[in-house]
């Protein structure tokens, strides 16, 4: 965790949700990225910039590790593990 800013999610009572601080915004990033390896592995694409490279490549980002799309399901489930281990650290507040 950044050690400059406490990172929230904040959610609205009108269902406004709020990624506050750069863990939190982070995490929303790999919750994308997981989505769309995911929609690439049933052969639908969310638009030209994620390409199975592309996509990968920002998943290796997260996780520090290299994958080819022979691994997509291991980088799927290493983000996962990642994404549940930053929840975890992150506060959840509701208004």
């Amino acid at each position: 965790m950044s050690d400059n800013q406490r990172s929230s999610i904040k959610i609205k009572a009108d269902g406004l949700t709020v990624f506050a601080g750069p863990d939190a915004v982070r995490l929303y990033q790999a919750e994308v990225i997981c989505e769309a390896l995911r929609q690439l592995k049933l052969g639908r694409s969310l638009n030209r910039a994620y390409t199975r490279a592309n996509t990968l490549a920002a998943a290796g980002r997260i996780t520090g590790q290299t994958y080819k799309w022979s691994a997509v399901d291991r980088a799927i489930a290493d983000l996962r593990s990642w994404i549940d281990a930053t929840r975890s650290t992150i506060d959840i507040v509701t208004e």
